[in-house]
C-alpha cells in the first residue's frame, strides 16, 4: 500500500517562515519551468519542501536520523 502519512505541528520563527516561503517560490518556479511543455500542474507547498529537506538530510547521514 501507500506510504503512511502523519500530521505534525511545528512552530517556526518569522525568519524561518520567510526562508521556507522563498524555498517554496523557487521550487514552484523550477517545477513550472521543468514542466513548461507538459499538460501537468504542480502545486509546491511548505510541507513538500520540508519533507524533501528532511529526506535529503536522512540520505546524507546514511539513513540515520538526527
Amino acid at each position: 500500500m501507500g506510504e503512511e502519512k502523519s500530521r505534525i505541528a511545528v512552530t517556526l520563527s518569522e525568519q524561518a517562515i520567510n526562508v521556507l516561503d522563498e524555498l517554496v517560490r523557487k521550487t514552484q518556479a523550477q517545477a513550472e519551468h521543468t514542466l513548461a511543455n507538459q499538460p501537468y500542474t504542480v502545486k509546491v507547498t511548505r510541507s513538500n519542501v520540508i519533507e524533501n529537506l528532511l529526506m535529503q538530510q536522512t540520505q546524507h547521514q546514511g539513513g540515520s536520523t538526527f
